[in-house]
């Protein structure tokens, strides 16, 4: 039998508890979504500790959809971060989230240790050289993304080249979206040498672009010898 004091004791344990077992079944219950093929996150802002306590439960999630959600960079932190401590996340989709070089330089840290995602949507996120360098390095060493979706980014000539450097070295990638991002006949050769090394890849998607005749003449060599690429979109460019 309980005696007043240690009742009470026990009281203001149970208290202290509280947000810990409320947050808790929270999780529990979101849990039954997750046969869904994503979680999709309308209002981040007012959702946000649900978001990076499920990241950070280690339940493995099918997909979390955080888009049209302009993220700050303080905002962005603790995903990155949970992520790059061991989240058991498939699928990221990233998607007119206003994230910038300094949230993608985060977020290419995390790719460095994820094991697990697998697609990874950043399109129009205003990603400039800056952040193309910090993407590329991490596309060399991650050994699990298969789709990246890069769309509506300004990357350029000179971005485009650090993403295909790191691609050099990627086995894992099958499918990547580059739908106008602002590349030239200048930079076809970066990808037309990344072709020859990556051999995994399925689809590469250049659409409406500023690639001509003379770019578009560097993918006959690399497209007849590539081993699995099926489609190689350049529709809406310069080519006559």
């Amino acid at each position: 039998v309980s005696t007043p004091s240690t009742w009470d004791n026990k009281k203001q344990d149970m208290m202290k508890d509280q947000p810990k077992i409320k947050m808790a079944n929270i999780i529990r219950a979101a849990c039954f979504t997750l046969n869904c093929p994503l979680i999709r996150v309308r209002q981040y802002k007012t959702q946000a500790p649900l978001v990076c306590a499920l990241l950070k439960s280690q339940i493995p999630l099918n997909g979390l959809c955080l888009e049209n959600n302009p993220l700050t960079y303080d905002e962005f932190v603790p995903i990155s971060k949970a992520i790059k401590d061991g989240a058991q996340l498939s699928a990221l989709y990233l998607a007119h989230c206003s994230l910038g070089d300094g949230s993608i330089g985060l977020l290419s840290a995390a790719l460095k240790e994820t094991g697990s995602l697998t697609i990874l949507d950043l399109w129009n996120n205003a990603i400039h050289l800056a952040g193309c360098q910090e993407l590329g390095i991490a596309l060399g060493i991650n050994k699990s993304l298969a789709k990246l979706y890069l769309g509506a980014n300004p990357i350029g000539d000179l971005g485009v080249q650090h993403l295909c450097r790191g691609l050099e070295t990627n086995f894992t990638l099958v499918e990547l979206y580059l739908w106008n991002t602002s590349i030239s006949d200048q930079g076809v050769p970066a990808i037309a040498k990344m072709l020859g090394s990556q051999k995994g890849l399925r689809k590469l998607f250049l659409e409406k672009n500023k690639i001509t005749n003379g770019g578009a003449a560097y993918f006959e060599r690399a497209v007849k010898f590539h081993p699995t690429l099926k489609i190689l979109n350049l529709e809406l460019n310069r080519i006559m």
